[in-house]
C-alpha cells in the first residue's frame, strides 16, 4: 500500500468514527464534510497528519452544525438541455 492509499484508508476510518460519534447526522452529510475538509488540505506539503486534520476539521464542522457546501454549478456549455435534444432542435439566433 502506498502513502496515498494509506491516507485514504485513514480518512475512511475517520469518517466511520465520525458517523458513530454523530449518529443523528445523515451519513452522506458526514461524508460531504469529510470531503470538504480533505479538499481544504489538498495541497498540504506534508501528508503525515492530513487524516488527523481532516477528522478534526470535519468534527468541528459537525459540532458547529455546518452543512456541506453546495456543489459548484456546471459551466453554461455543459448544462443539460432536456430530453431528446439534438443538434437540429437548436436554432441559432
Amino acid at each position: 500500500m502506498n502513502v496515498r492509499q494509506d491516507e485514504q484508508a485513514a480518512i475512511r476510518h475517520a469518517a466511520a468514527r465520525l458517523k458513530c460519534a454523530f449518529p443523528s447526522v445523515d451519513p452522506a452529510t458526514v461524508d460531504a464534510l469529510v470531503e470538504a475538509a480533505q479538499d481544504a488540505l489538498r495541497d498540504a506539503p506534508i501528508r503525515t497528519y492530513v487524516p488527523i486534520l481532516v477528522e478534526r476539521r470535519a468534527k468541528t464542522m459537525l459540532a458547529d452544525g455546518v452543512t456541506p457546501p453546495a456543489p459548484a454549478p456546471l459551466p453554461p456549455d455543459t448544462e443539460p438541455r432536456g430530453h431528446g435534444a439534438t443538434a437540429w432542435h437548436i436554432v441559432d439566433r
